[in-house]
């Protein structure tokens, strides 16, 4: 399915703009000992009276060339700063500032972050991701959601120099995906040497290992008129389990038995389903089944809330705590300079694999079970009991912790390959233009997902009045071939063969694609005694294109045909338990 192409065509023209800038306003920013933006020009040393001549300089923000002074507000971090933060990820850094709360990191332990794949996406402001433009030495870089955000994880972490953070303003110079700002990447690409970085560790329990290797090396060429760098990084991080730490039982607002009327509970238990079924509503209320179908009284436990109690015999919903994150990032650079040209091409290969355990698929609410009185599986006394109580069905809430995880898969492959000049035409104009090309592929699983007309099939389970066989009541109305009928009562009572047809494998297979072609002209054509006027003008064009494919069962549309105990109207029925393709993402503009 074709999800959304976008045309963008820009073309900018700073008329005049008077940046006020001389040697009385001109400002020098020093962060950690080391100047805060490109310079171009010379610098002198004498004792007290040192000065530093500043040419030309672009900060992030603008796309002129001008003086320390920006009219918006620039944050700057250097790369040793954010190593002493945070001596992992780079990433992890930033977002210990409170302007980046909201954004998603490779460590957290959602169902949406696993579907993120390990992604980092910066987040300014808690505006949105998809209003926070992020950017790799001031061009854009190819998305890693389909949001139309890239991953600042793919970036080469050994060459980075800085990063620069406009938190508003910066829309005019990039367009409405800056609304909330800018984040700016700025690479050292004069590093010259060779550099090995490696760390790795592991948590107080025995687990969580981490480890992370970088080889980072930068070498002259031609008589310094050329110069190449190349980065190589390995990371890995182990996932955490849900039943890995005491703290991880939970918290909840449950019933008091004495005043106060509430207090907040530890481990609290789901008094909506059990792990081998429990009826919770109408005549039979109260009743579980034991494995080998035999039932008993439903212990609710104490503090009973709407939702949650404490002990008894309901059933937890545990997620992870974070997911496992592989990544393997290449990167590599060259320039060369001749006759005030400088022609450069640099590219990206990645790799991101993650795993994590999602929950089992339950059913329960208004999801439950409708389980009829002509069941096979159901024992004689629950028949006669439902006889007696004058019903002829029930509803049954089940974890099915027994059917195993729902278990995420996902990866992630990108390259992006650019080439581009800077031509000096004297005086103060620049020219300079570059083409990329760029591509992400994420193929998102998840293994062990529930099929929804196929477990309501599969729970109606009668004899077939010829064979005397235990079959699926739809099949025999000649609907849904090859169901295989289940045992749902008790835990451990379901067939291998009954869990394999009633779950499968959902998958969402996006490709985000991105060119670019861009052409920009800097220069000062006067001066005023104020100081030089500076324009910038430029065209671009820009195409994103994302296209997103699912397996066979999300594209199919289910009907209600056949079946009898269908628990959700059919406009809010989806195959799935667990949608394989997200419905955030809309055709259009990305």
């Amino acid at each position: 399915m074709r999800r959304g192409i976008s045309y963008k065509f820009w073309l900018g023209c700073g008329a005049a703009v008077l940046t006020m800038v001389g040697a009385a306003s001109a400002q020098e920013t020093d962060i950690a000992g080391e100047v805060t933006a490109e310079q171009i020009g010379t610098s002198t040393d004498d004792g007290e009276n040192a000065s530093r001549e500043l040419d030309k300089v672009i900060v992030t923000g603008s796309r002129l060339r001008s003086g320390l002074e920006t009219p918006v507000p620039v944050t700057m971090r250097s790369a040793e700063q954010l190593q002493a933060a945070s001596p992992g990820l780079l990433s992890e850094a930033l977002l210990q500032l409170p302007v980046f709360k909201g954004s998603s990191r490779a460590s957290n332990g959602t169902q949406s972050s696993a579907r993120d794949n390990g992604a980092t996406f910066l987040n300014l402001r808690g505006i949105g991701k998809e209003r926070t433009l992020v950017l790799l030495d001031g061009r854009r870089f190819v998305s890693s959601s389909e949001g139309g955000v890239p991953d600042v994880n793919l970036f080469p972490e050994g060459l980075v120099k800085r990063v620069e953070i406009v938190t508003g303003g910066a829309s005019a110079a990039y367009g409405s995906d800056a609304v909330s700002g800018v984040v700016n990447y700025i690479l050292d690409t004069d590093y010259t040497g060779l550099k090995f970085e490696g760390e790795g560790g592991i948590s107080g329990e025995d687990d969580s290992g981490l480890y992370k290797a970088t080889l980072t090396g930068g070498q002259e060429f031609a008589n310094g008129s050329g110069h190449i760098l190349f980065s190589l990084e390995a990371f890995n991080q182990d996932g955490t389990n849900w039943d890995a730490r005491d703290w991880n039982a939970g918290w909840a607002l449950a019933a008091n038995d004495s005043p106060p009327p509430s207090r907040v509970i530890a481990a609290p238990y789901n008094l909506q389903m059990s792990n081998g079924g429990a009826i919770l509503s109408g005549p039979l209320a109260g009743t579980m089944f034991l494995p080998g179908g035999a039932t008993a009284p439903y212990d609710p436990g104490t503090n009973r809330s709407s939702i949650y109690q404490v002990g008894g015999d309901g059933n937890r919903l545990p997620y992870d705590i974070s997911a496992g994150v592989e990544r393997k990032v290449a990167f590599a650079r060259g320039e060369y300079n001749t006759g005030g040209v400088t022609l450069y091409a640099e590219g990206t290969v990645a790799e991101v694999v993650t795993g994590y355990d999602l929950q089992y698929p339950n059913y329960f609410g208004g999801t439950s079970y409708t389980i009829f009185n002509d069941n096979a599986f159901l024992s004689d006394a629950v028949k006669a009991d439902m006889a007696t109580a004058g019903i002829e069905s029930f509803r049954l809430s089940r974890a099915n912790q027994d059917w195993g995880f729902m278990i995420s898969e996902n990866t992630s492959q990108t390259w992006r390959v650019m080439g581009g000049f800077d031509w000096d035409l004297g005086g103060d104009w620049e020219l300079g233009g570059y083409a990329m090309g760029a591509e992400n592929n994420l193929v998102a699983r998840t293994n062990g997902n529930a099929i929804t007309r196929n477990a309501i099939a599969a729970a109606d389970a009668v004899l077939d009045p010829v064979t005397g066989e235990i079959v699926c009541r739809s099949t025999l109305a000649g609907f849904d071939p090859g169901c295989v009928p289940m045992n749902l009562f008790g835990e451990g009572s379901p067939s291998q063969a009954s869990i394999d047809y009633t779950t499968g494998a959902a998958v969402k297979d996006l490709t985000l694609e991105q060119q670019i072609v861009s052409l920009t002209l800097r220069g000062s054509p006067f001066t005023l005694p104020a100081g030089d006027v500076n324009i910038a003008t430029g065209i671009e064009y820009r195409k994103e294109t994302a296209t997103q494919t699912g397996d066979p069962i999300s594209a199919r549309i289910d009907t209600d045909d056949g079946l009898r105990g269908g628990n959700q109207p059919i406009d809010e029925r989806r195959a799935w338990r667990l949608p394989a393709v997200e419905s955030s993402a809309t055709a259009g503009d990305l």
